[in-house]
C-alpha cells in the first residue's frame, strides 16, 4: 500500500532498517532496544547514527522522516545503477552481436580455406601421379641415353682422328698462309696509294667543278623595275634604273618607260618580269613593248607605244653550287649543257654583275 508519510510504495525494507519502523503501527508501537542496536550497527554514513540519536531521544516522527529520506536516496541510487546496468547490458549485447558476426566470418573463411586445402590436396595427388610418371619416363630415357652416349663416344673417337688429320693439314698450309698474308699486306699498301690518288682526283674534280661554275651564266637585260598604280588601281611596271652599257640601255630604253610586254608575255608585276627574263636564253633577242611618255613643244604630255628588241646578256650565276651538280640525275648531260651554254655566253656576253 502507499505510505502516506513517505510517499512511496511500501515494500521489503533494507536489511539495516527494522520492518516494524515502516509499518503504520509504528506510530503507536514503542521502540525496543533491539531496534536501536540495529540502527547503531549499520555502516551507511551519518544518517543511521542521527536516527539512533533521535530514537534515543524518543522522537519517532523525526526518525521516520530520516528513514524515508534514506530509503528515497537508496531507491534513486538503485534506479541509477539499474540504468547503468541496462546501458552496459545493451553495449554487451552489441559487442556480442559483433563478435558473433566476426565468428561467422571466421567460420566462412575457415570453410573457404578448408575447400582450398581439399583442392590443394587433390592437386598434390595429381602432381604426385605426374611425378611418378615422369620418373618412369626418366628411367626409360636414361636407358635410351646410355645407348646414344655410347654411339656418340664412337663418333667422338672418329672425329678426333679426323681432327688430328686436319691439324696436320693446317700445319702444312701455314707456309701458304704466310705467303697470302704477305700478298695481302702488299695489296693493302697498293690500296692506300690508290685511295690517295682518288683523293687527289676528287680535289681536282672540285677545282674543275668550281671553274665550271664560273662558266654558267644566267640571263640578264640590265633593268631595275618598280610597280606603279594608275588611277584605275591597276599596277604598271616602270623602269627605275638601267645598268650602264647593258642590253636595255643599248636598245634605247629609258628610265620612266612602262613595260607592258616582254617576249609577247603581258607584264603586270615584278614577278612576271623576273620569270619572263629567266626563261630567256642567253644571247637571244626578245621584243619588249613599252609605253613612253614625252612632252610636246607646247608642253602637253604625249604617250606612245613602242617595241624595241633586246639582246639577252649573260651574268655570273648566284644560285649555282657544286651540290646542285652532284644531286643532278644525269651529271654528264648536265655538265655538257652547262658547258655548251656557259662557254658560248662568256665568249660573247660582256662581263658585268
Amino acid at each position: 500500500e502507499m505510505d502516506s508519510s513517505c510517499g512511496y510504495q511500501a515494500g521489503p525494507a533494507p536489511d539495516y532498517i527494522p520492518q516494524t519502523i515502516l509499518d503504520s503501527s509504528v506510530q503507536s508501537a514503542p521502540l525496543t532496544g533491539n531496534s536501536l542496536n540495529i540502527l547503531r550497527s549499520q555502516p551507511s554514513g551519518d544518517l543511521p547514527g542521527q536516527m539512533g540519536d533521535v530514537l534515543l531521544n524518543t522522537d519517532p516522527a523525526r526518525a521516520r522522516e530520516l528513514i524515508c529520506m534514506e530509503v528515497k536516496a537508496l531507491e534513486t541510487a538503485a534506479f541509477e545503477e539499474d540504468d547503468q546496468l541496462r546501458i552496459e547490458i545493451a553495449n554487451a549485447t552489441v559487442e556480442s552481436e559483433r563478435l558473433q558476426f566476426e565468428i561467422r566470418q571466421i567460420q566462412d573463411r575457415l570453410r573457404v580455406k578448408e575447400q582450398e586445402f581439399i583442392s590443394n590436396e587433390q592437386d598434390a595427388l595429381r602432381l604426385q601421379d605426374q611425378l611418378s610418371q615422369k620418373q618412369a619416363d626418366v628411367q626409360h630415357h636414361s636407358q635410351s641415353y646410355a645407348t646414344q652416349i655410347q654411339a656418340l663416344q664412337a663418333e667422338v673417337a672418329d672425329h678426333t682422328y679426323q681432327y688430328e688429320g686436319l691439324q696436320r693439314q693446317v700445319e702444312s698450309t701455314d707456309a701458304t698462309y704466310q705467303r697470302v698474308q704477305s700478298t695481302c699486306t702488299r695489296l693493302a699498301q697498293q690500296l692506300t696509294e690508290a685511295n690517295t690518288q682518288i683523293e687527289h682526283l676528287r680535289e681536282a674534280e672540285d677545282v674543275w667543278l668550281t671553274d665550271l661554275e664560273r662558266l654558267v651564266p644566267r640571263p640578264i637585260v640590265g633593268i631595275e623595275v618598280q610597280p606603279l598604280l594608275n588611277s584605275n588601281g591597276l599596277a604598271k611596271l616602270f623602269i627605275a634604273s638601267l645598268i650602264e652599257n647593258g642590253s636595255a640601255e643599248r636598245a634605247g630604253l629609258r628610265v620612266g618607260d612602262i613595260i607592258t610586254e616582254y617576249d609577247h608575255i603581258p607584264i603586270r608585276s615584278k614577278l612576271d618580269f623576273a620569270r619572263a627574263v629567266l626563261n630567256s636564253k642567253v644571247n637571244s633577242t626578245v621584243p619588249v613593248q613599252i609605253l613612253r611618255q614625252e612632252s610636246t613643244p607646247s608642253g602637253k604630255p604625249s604617250s606612245s607605244i613602242e617595241t624595241v628588241t633586246l639582246e639577252v646578256d649573260g651574268a655570273y650565276p648566284t644560285g649555282f653550287s657544286l651540290d646542285t651538280l652532284r644531286r643532278a640525275s644525269d651529271p654528264v648531260a648536265f655538265i655538257k649543257r652547262l658547258k655548251a651554254d656557259g662557254r658560248a655566253a662568256l665568249d660573247q656576253a660582256p662581263s658585268r654583275a
